[in-house]
């Protein structure tokens, strides 16, 4: 439950993401305790097993894909239908994990768009299973006294990969199952633990002290931890022990045991995979009917559906299909290939035929196969601690060039459009950005390498004469409000951390002027509520209210002012204090009324802030030379 309030928006639930490592022990230690009790019983069949994880996962997974797709034929436009589409390839061969690995970002605003994204979890777990129980007979077969070690050292080695690739390779970290293992795993330790003890002997007053410890653990994870944490990581010991000793000491007579065995708990756990499979594709079709934004009374709305959606697909859909009276082992193996292939074979056509396209107009389609970004993005843009260095970085038109854009990803498609206006004059472009890093000068966050970055990018600024004019693009409307800054020098006091970013931009500001460069400052690029996608594709008529009406004029310049509002003007007095320039998106990008997502049939933007390159060039006609 705490994914799925994490997910529909509920501040309280901070680290709701941490329902996903509490429900990979539970999962170890169930599975693993059936494994084992078959095993004395001498009655263990890996195609027993097999059976049992295909009336416990497939039924209920088919039948919410196949129950959305109608709703993504009617909302997602021909990009995000054929994304969908993979990722329908992906679920069936339990491999979404690598599929999301590969292209989002779990904790970026996209995600939330995304209807399947949840399954990534069921890759990391089925992928488990194909390879755990076989591991657990040839073991047991081979030195059974020997399994607890094994999964000792198997858990221990997947938390060290754990701990190693949180600060390197954390998309891969995330989805993968080398790295996820040990939660399985602790899961499996503790069902071996109490087959072989069948309960720990302790005081009630022990028992009752570790068990709560246990609860406190998962709760201050859930509350207390939020997504700017490197995860999994160190912190992921929260939730995992947390269950570890709720299963190990709070099976006795215990408080904690008692509140679990509350009925509205108990039926919760009951219906939780269904609350699962349907909580991100009814929160995604939620997002993108209304406009990108919820309100209370939607969100309220929103999780009474899940609910009730949950309870009558586990009555109707999963108790049946457990119930190997009502159908066999050849019906439910029968079924769900039939399910699967035609669900693979609606996907591949799906994908052939670019996610359905012919469902809107040529006029529509072309527009939106103009949306691009900067052909040398991947080339130029940097990240990371192995980045590009400032020295090596692109130059545009010319080496000796003569202005320099630094900043972020905001500032990839500005260079781009500022070499295409400066090539008839010979001028060239240096290109500096650095996804995510915001101008890291007094306080330093979680973007590995983006300081270091920075640093050495205005100190090549300073020391190369040729360089005349710097433009300072960043994503301010996501910097400045971050959580996590963390001011270098701690006896300096700061009001706030908005203090504390803007003070840190200014320095960036001053170091560039010392040495005589022109400052330009880019003010915020107006915000979509969502991709400009979905801006240019009709919606259908039951959806169509005001809040989510289709329309490529983008937001109001009303809502752009009053949420830019603080930025603008912390920025404007920057560049008053310090004679620098200013590049206002506005006046380029809106009017009185509309910041328009697309202007003469060119898309402004190339998701829901970054500026496509029509958008930056409209932008660079404003600039001061």
């Amino acid at each position: 439950m705490p994914v799925i309030f994490f997910h529909s928006g509920i501040n309280l639930f901070s680290g709701g993401f941490v329902g996903v490592d509490i429900f990979f022990v539970i999962s170890g230690y169930l599975i693993t305790s059936i494994i084992l009790r078959d095993l004395d019983e001498k009655n263990f069949s890996i195609v027993n097993f097999y059976e049992r994880r295909a009336r416990r996962i497939l039924p209920a997974l088919f039948f919410v894909i196949l129950t959305t797709l109608a709703l993504s034929w009617m909302l997602l436009p021909p990009k995000e239908m054929t994304d969908y589409f993979k990722s329908i390839v992906s679920v069936i061969f339990f491999s979404s994990n690598i599929y999301f690995w590969r292209t989002l970002d779990y904790f970026s605003p996209e995600s939330e768009y995304i209807p399947l994204l949840h399954t990534w979890s069921l890759g990391v777990e089925e992928q488990f299973y194909i390879f755990y129980p076989l591991a657990v007979l040839l073991i047991s077969r081979w030195k059974s006294e020997a399994l607890g070690k094994c999964l000792l050292i198997a858990t221990l080695f997947s938390f060290a990969l754990c701990i190693f690739l949180s600060t390197s390779h954390e998309a891969l970290n995330f989805y993968t199952l080398p790295s996820r293992a040990w939660e399985l795993l602790t899961g499996s330790m503790a069902a071996y633990i109490l087959h072989k003890k069948k309960e720990i002997a302790l005081s009630p007053i022990l028992a009752e002290i570790t068990a709560s410890v246990g609860l406190l653990l998962i709760g201050y994870a859930v509350f207390f931890l939020d997504e700017q944490v490197n995860y999994p990581s160190a912190w992921t010991l929260f939730p995992v022990l947390g269950t570890l000793l709720i299963i190990l000491f709070g099976s006795g007579n215990t408080y904690v045991r008692k509140i679990l065995s509350w009925r509205p708990i108990v039926l919760i756990g009951l219906i939780s995979y269904s609350a699962y499979l349907w909580h991100q594709p009814i929160l995604s079709y939620s997002l993108i009917g209304t406009g990108g934004t919820i309100d209370n009374f939607e969100r309220t709305s929103v999780l009474i559906l899940i609910f009730l959606l949950s309870y009558l697909t586990w009555h109707f859909i999963e108790k049946p299909f457990r119930n190997h009276a009502l159908i066999s082992r050849d019906r439910i193996f029968k079924y769900s290939s039939a399910a699967g292939t035609a669900l693979l074979l609606i996907a591949v056509i799906g994908i052939v035929n670019s996610g359905f396209s012919i469902r809107y107009s040529a006029q529509v389609n072309l527009v939106a196969e103009r949306v691009s970004n900067s052909p040398m993005r991947s080339q130029c843009h940097t990240s990371g601690l192995e980045y590009l260095r400032p020295s090596a970085a692109c130059s545009y038109l010319t080496q000796n060039a003569q202005w320099a854009v630094l900043g972020d990803s905001h500032g990839v498609e500005l260079s781009f459009a500022l070499a295409e206006k400066l090539e008839q004059s010979g001028d060239g472009v240096k290109h500096l950005t650095f996804s995510a890093c915001g101008p890291e000068m007094l306080y330093k966050t979680n973007v590995q390498g983006c300081q270091n970055w920075l640093r050495e990018s205005v100190e090549w600024l300073k020391s190369e004469g040729n360089i005349q004019h710097v433009i300072l693009a960043f994503n301010h409307i996501a910097h400045h409000d971050m959580e996590r800054l963390i001011a270098i020098d701690s006896e300096n006091q700061y009001k706030s951390l908005t203090d504390l970013y803007f003070e840190s931009f200014e320095e960036l500001v001053n170091a560039l002027i010392s040495t005589n460069k022109r400052v330009h400052i880019m003010l915020p690029v107006p915000k979509l509520h969502f991709h400009i996608n979905y801006y240019l594709y009709p919606k259908p008529a039951f959806i169509s209210t005001e809040k989510s009406e289709n329309s490529t004029n983008g937001i109001s310049t009303e809502y752009y002012i009053k949420t830019t509002n603080t930025i603008r003007e912390r920025l404007i007095e920057i560049a008053d204090k310090t004679n620098s320039e200013l590049l206002d998106p506005m006046i380029s990008l809106c009017d009185e009324i509309n910041c328009y997502g697309v202007t003469g049939d060119y898309p402004n933007y190339f998701d829901e802030h970054h500026m496509s390159v029509n958008g930056a060039s409209l932008v660079i006609n404003g600039l001061k030379q």
